[in-house]
């Protein structure tokens, strides 16, 4: 799926200068539901159906030379899968050299092969881990027969394996239904598989047999070596390179390969992995051999990749397993094709660059989200693979994705969206990243049923490919949604009875600590025979209720509060108590009110979590008050207990008083406490789910936000606004690690606030820039340190932590040099930030701020100081563009209370509460601001509005899709704020809200239009 940034939230700014309200009320959502399409899926193998009895594939020897006819050429030839069609492909006549080869990528050196010699191979369990995973089952049909091989990754989409697995040889056929499957154990579960869609070999062996080209490859439709890594692959034209050192392979071999031999099978064949290790005896130019003592290396081997390991721990494959010699029931020797120039220069050239255009192409892989998850909850945990399926070395960008709830594993616009998001990155050729979202996953959404679905994702990213943008098949994870918790409902198991009497107080304890409605603890309680339960001396028994002695007595739990006679001279009633350490049961047991004679039982829970629940059997009676108090001079009238789900804002009591027999008989009511010291109550039967608390979360990034110091007379420093002034060229990575300095060339001479002149600078891991040699990391800003130490520059002065992700880059453009503190996490945090800071020969120098919505709050200090102990001038409003002597900065204490100003940002004061108004305030209004306004709606586009013509709106993202007018907020000091008042229908539990600021301000952007961050909320209580 591919969409354009939508303009109409640009449109809709238009309607605010007539609008009169400065709030607004949602009423009314269409939800979509869950689908299907049906469709086949992207990467649907066509394994062989009988594959677990597949012959494995492996050639007799001795090998004999081939005699070419007169003029035969030998060229790489491939036949395409899909097409049927043959292409003879063109030589490649590169300078000879000794020796070449290409890494491989994902673990190189990381975990070591064990020591078995040739004729003893050992099993490999660990098939998952780094290189065995990199070793691939190969399945396939040949001459009518289903046959199995081994191969190995040589590059995301690139397998070599033997050149008879591909094709008969000597004028026959090609194999059909090929397919390979990494770390293979009997299933693909470890990494997926994936089809052979175009098959190479060499005209040597397709016309004539010639074993000297018994080598081929397969370029796969599923770019799984992005996700095991890949070994290398080279030549060496030295014989002694190969019996003169270790060499390495690892292979499948099947079950019985000859009918009738006597060679006896390998235990847990065809589905486990065997690796041997040793020199070879005898090497030609294009055969290697291994003279065995017992058997080894039988069918099924073939196309398993030898391997040496160089010096750096680079694994490189330098020929594949072909043929096997007997004697009676022995393997005497094997045999394997070599890969030489020619054949090397044909993998690089023709191969392996065919897999890819020259145009960006992303491809999802292997999306992880946990085991299970709760409807309403978020998803343990979220990742995906995004692979760069071309040569094209794209800058730095922003990209998108769509994360879908689906029914199979056919991923598709059909499903449910659950999550709209993006990532920063810069791709390489063929590159990958994993992207997470780990601290804060997608939701499921309200309304879903129970049961087995399968999370996915699409790109989009508009790209080269749109056919391949979905993850699906294995790449889809599966996961287990299960219902929100139901009410509590009735437990039998009643405990122990406390042998109460009438008008008596009975302690008893918890197991855990309990919270009070007024805040207070306690680890045991009182009960009150008169159904009362109060905090451990607090008062007596009572058996005069009153809204008066609710109000003004202790905290208080009243599940049924009246003259009761557990003990009365006509029932056998009491109250029973049981404690399991994380839940209490408290019960009356067939209790009376004074003077009737109907027995009837109520059930309390406490559970330490804070939860309480009051359970009635059919028959409750007694002019009784029923609810939970605050006391000690609360507040509250008489609320219908019944009619809930309801809060009652901003109060510690919620009660109902009632002059006759209570409504509640067979019902459970459940307190939850809230976020405010106050309370949700749902009564209901015991089936219907509970729901949940009222989020919202700070997502997505404001526009680029930009200002210049300018150095002037008399040491005079001035801020100005500076548009689209992100450099997206933010250059190569300095290496940082956390806490450290490291020093870079600028290409011209730079003159620091102190007179100083350098033509280098060292740059602070923690946001600062210096004289080289100055001092060094520093991750403690202050005020004082900044009037005393050197000459600095200070972009973004905290303690950042560029060892834990992102990068410190530098870049050198034409006539200025950008400094880059690229995605890099606070100490401590996972939150990501991204600030620049430009430096020019004439002493100017530009701060840029990118996604300051992430920052967690801590001390920054931002500005330029001349140091060296001089007078201090005073904090300045550096969004105001102020001017200064000496020193230019602004200190940001966000713990005291200081706004983080440098951005626009949408902050929430309340979450969005059934019933209540979703409070949201934008802090860092540009000082020119002439209107702001709320855009509002359900759906997040994620649109980047980078390079759309005419706009200037480069760095800003549109964050939502508004579901309404733009509504008008009240602009303050560098602040504007409004609210939405959420509808108190329970419909609306679980819905998702996105709001996002824009205002109006000259000079911002070209089109005077500036745009926040957003704030997802999800309606609860």
């Amino acid at each position: 799926m591919k969409r354009a940034a939508p303009l109409f939230a640009f449109f809709a700014l238009a309607s605010v200068a007539v609008a009169q309200s400065t709030s607004g009320t949602i009423t009314d959502q269409n939800r979509p539901g869950l689908g299907r399409d049906g469709a086949t899926e992207r990467y649907d193998v066509t394994r062989p159906a009988d594959w677990a009895t597949a012959t494995g594939a492996q050639r007799l020897g001795p090998v004999a030379p081939v005699v070419h006819p007169a003029g035969f050429v030998n060229r790489s030839i491939s036949y395409d899968a899909q097409t049927g069609a043959e292409t003879i492909h063109q030589t490649h006549n590169s300078i000879p050299q000794m020796s070449d080869f290409v890494p491989g990528t994902g673990g190189n050196g990381t975990i070591p092969e064990l020591a078995e010699a040739w004729g003893s191979p050992s099993q490999q369990n660990n098939v998952t881990a780094y290189p065995w995973r990199t070793n691939v089952r190969v399945f396939f049909t040949q001459g009518g027969g289903s046959f199995i091989c081994s191969g190995t990754l040589i590059d995301a989409r690139t397998v070599i394996t033997a050149g008879h697995c591909l094709h008969q040889g000597g004028g026959g056929a090609w194999s059909t239904n090929v397919s390979v499957s990494a770390g293979w154990d009997g299933d693909d579960d470890a990494f997926g598989s994936a089809n052979g869609i175009q098959l190479f070999s060499w005209t040597a062996w397709t016309s004539s047999t010639d074993y000297d080209w018994d080598i081929g490859y397969i370029r796969l439709d599923r770019p799984i070596g992005a996700l095991t890594g890949t070994l290398g692959y080279g030549y060496n034209n030295a014989n002694s390179h190969f019996t003169g050192n270790t060499h390495h392979h690892a292979a499948y071999p099947g079950c019985n390969s000859t009918p009738g031999s006597c060679i006896p099978s390998f235990a847990g064949c065809p589905n486990q992995l065997y690796y041997a290790f040793g020199p070879f005896d005898t090497a030609s130019t294009h055969r290697l051999g291994v003279n065995l003592n017992n058997w080894s290396m039988t069918g099924g081997m073939s196309g398993g990749g030898e391997y040496w390991i160089n010096g750096s721990g680079t694994r490189i494959v330098y020929g594949v397993n072909s043929t096997r010699q007997e004697s009676g029931c022995f393997v005497v020797q094997n045999g394997f094709t070599r890969i030489n120039q020619t054949k090397f220069d044909d993998i690089q050239n023709t191969v392996i660059p065919g897999a890819y255009g020259s145009s960006l192409d992303l491809i999802p892989l292997d999306v992880n989200s946990g085991a299970t998850a709760m409807v309403g909850g978020r998803l343990p945990s979220f990742d995906v693979l995004f692979f760069n399926n071309s040569s094209n070395n794209p800058p730095s960008d922003n990209y998108t994705f769509d994360v879908y709830l689906s029914t199979n594993t056919d991923i598709s616009t059909f499903d449910t969206l659950i999550s709209s998001t993006g990532y920063s990155w810069n791709f390489g050729p063929q590159s990958s990243v994993r992207v997470n979202s780990n601290a804060s996953p997608p939701r499921i959404p309200f309304g879903t049923s129970s049961g087995t679905r399968w999370v996915g994702v699409i790109n989009t990213t508009a790209d080269a490919n749109g056919s391949n943008d979905d993850t699906d098949g294995w790449d889809a994870h599966q996961i287990t949604v299960i219902p929100t918790p139901a009410q509590l409902s009735y437990d039998s198991n009643i405990g122990s009875p406390l042998g109460a009497g009438d008008d008596v107080i009975i302690n008893r304890s918890l197991g855990f600590t309990f919270t009070w409605p007024n805040g207070t603890t306690s680890t045991s309680i009182d009960i009150d025979s008169n159904g009362r339960i109060l905090p451990p001396g607090s008062d007596g028994s009572d058996f005069t209720e009153s809204t008066a002695e609710l109000l003004s007595g202790p905290t208080a739990l009243c599940p049924l509060w009246d003259d009761l006679t557990p003990d009365g001279a006509t029932n056998t009633g009491d109250i029973y108590f049981r404690g399991t350490g994380t839940r209490a049961i408290i019960t009356w047991q067939n209790v009376q009110q004074f003077g009737t004679d109907q027995d009837f039982t109520f059930q309390v829970q406490l559970r330490s979590d804070g939860r309480i629940a009051y359970i009635y059997d059919s028959r409750v009676d007694g002019d009784a008050i029923i609810g939970l108090t605050g006391g000690n001079g609360a507040t509250g009238s008489s609320t219908n207990l019944s009619g809930q789900p309801a809060t009652n804002a901003n109060t510690d009591t919620l009660f109902e008083q009632f002059s006759t027999n209570s409504d509640l008989d067979g019902l459970v009511v459940q307190f939850n406490p809230g976020p405010n010291g106050d309370w949700i109550v749902r009564t209901s039967n015991s089936t219907i789910p509970l729901p949940p608390p009222a989020t919202n979360e700070q997502i997505g990034r404001p526009c680029t936000s930009s200002f210049t110091i300018t150095a002037g007379v008399f040491g005079t420093y001035f801020g100005s606004a500076c548009m689209n002034c992100w450099d997206n060229n933010v250059g190569t990575d300095l290496g940082m690690g956390d806490d450290t300095i490291v020093n870079t060339p600028l290409g011209f001479s730079f003159t620091f606030p102190d007179g100083t002149a350098v033509t280098s600078v060292d740059v602070d891991s923690n946001g600062r820039i210096l004289p080289p040699g100055s001092d060094g990391s520093d991750f403690t800003p202050s005020v004082a340190e900044m009037l005393s130490g050197p000459s600095a520059l200070y972009p973004f002065h905290t303690d950042l932590s560029p060892n834990l992700g992102g990068a410190v880059r530098a870049y050198q453009g034409a006539g200025y040099t950008t400094i880059t503190w690229w995605n890099v996490p606070q100490f401590g945090q996972t939150n990501a930030i991204s600030v620049q800071a430009t430096l020019r020969p004439d002493n100017t120098v530009t701060y840029s701020y990118r996604n300051l919505g992430n920052f967690t709050p801590d001390e920054v200090l931002v500005g330029n100081a001349r140091g060296n102990d001089q007078s201090d001038p005073g904090e300045s409003d550096l969004t105001a563009l102020s001017s200064s002597f000496t020193n230019l900065y602004e200190f940001f204490d966000v713990p005291g209370g200081d706004l983080l100003d440098l951005q626009m940002t949408m902050q929430a004061d309340t979450t969005p509460r059934m019933g209540n108004p979703w409070e949201l305030r934008l802090q860092g209004v540009d000082p020119n601001a002439a209107v702001a306004s709320l855009l509002f709606g359900f759906s997040n586009p994620n649109a980047n509005l980078d390079g759309l013509p005419g706009l200037g709106l480069d760095g800003c993202m549109l964050l939502c899709n508004p579901a309404v007018p733009a509504i008008p907020m009240v602009l303050g000091t560098e602040t504007a704020s409004t609210s939405i008042v959420i509808d108190s229908s329970t419909d609306w539990i679980g819905l998702t809200l996105y709001a996002q600021g824009a205002v109006i301000a000259p000079g911002t952007t070209a089109l005077g239009v500036e745009l926040s961050d957003a704030q997802l909320g999800i309606v609860g209580y």
